[in-house]
């Protein structure tokens, strides 16, 4: 039977006694990247380093999530004991984040031998606006309805500064572009670039929504090259760089074969991606 903690959260007025019920128990994953407050560049990275961890562990099981929005992004501080590096006979704690990714109602993925997916072709899934997530949608239907995404067109003007000029531009184009394309589309099939788009979102929202800002622009400095927030101030400036040079790798016109990234890489795989943001790190 259902226990009564839950039923009395529950009206059960209209269920008769052989109601069913399925209760699934969840682990605490903490809070959204929509309400978490990040402290240091540092912790942009180590919630990208584990996003792309994820993302590339379902591509290798033929799974793709298809909507990372701040909203399903879960992150939880917390404490470890660790090995005391200046002595390796104590253990000291540690702060740490734990990402989780929830919410998986768009994704595509393999079950038991079974496809299954979700079938995008309502209209009106694609018609909010404002937020840089509803750009990505639209950005995945595109690809969708060129069946190859270096065939869609995206312009080269939209460049890591001119976010809000693409969701204009998709806002405008989109529409009269793929309107009638809904049973043309299949969304059964993989595609790699989905989960470029969603990291483009990320680090979006990590750059420029979170309320970190460029060191030379951080007034919030210690003496002795620390900040406030206890990054150091090398380490802090390499990172925020780092994550500036993978957001211009992976911009829509760049993804799309519409423009080239100069002096950059090409990045065509999550993987790829991975590999080179990791490797940096290293």
């Amino acid at each position: 039977p259902c226990p009564n903690s839950l039923l009395d959260l529950m009206d059960v007025s209209s269920y008769n006694d052989k109601q069913l019920y399925l209760i699934m128990r969840l682990d605490y994953a903490g809070i959204s990247l929509k309400d978490f407050q990040l402290e240091s560049w540092k912790e942009a990275s180590t919630i990208l380093n584990q996003v792309l961890d994820a993302l590339c562990l379902g591509e290798n099981e033929n799974y793709e999530h298809r909507d990372l929005n701040i909203e399903n992004i879960m992150i939880k501080r917390t404490t470890r004991e660790v090995q005391d590096l200046n002595n390796p006979n104590n253990l000291v704690e540690r702060s740490f984040l734990d990402v989780t990714i929830i919410d998986h109602a768009l994704a595509r993925g393999i079950v038991s031998g079974q496809l299954m997916y979700r079938n995008l072709y309502d209209a009106d899934f694609f018609k909010g606006s404002g937020e840089y997530r509803h750009t990505i949608y639209k950005l995945m239907r595109r690809a969708v309805a060129n069946s190859k995404a270096n065939s869609a067109t995206i312009s080269s003007s939209s460049s890591s500064m001119s976010i809000s000029t693409l969701k204009t531009e998709m806002s405008t184009n989109d529409s009269s572009s793929i309107s009638n394309s809904g049973s043309h589309t299949d969304w059964s099939q993989s595609y790699s670039i989905f989960n470029l788009l969603w990291v483009h979102y990320l680090l979006h929202i990590l750059l420029f929504e979170k309320g970190l800002k460029p060191l030379k622009m951080n007034p919030i400095l210690k003496k002795k090259g620390r900040l406030v927030n206890g990054g150091e101030v090398g380490e802090e400036n390499a990172i925020y760089e780092r994550l500036m040079q993978g957001y211009r790798m992976v911009e829509p016109a760049v993804l799309f074969g519409n423009r080239k990234n100069r002096y950059m890489r090409e990045i065509r795989t999550i993987h790829e991606f991975r590999d080179w943001y990791q490797n940096l790190n290293a």
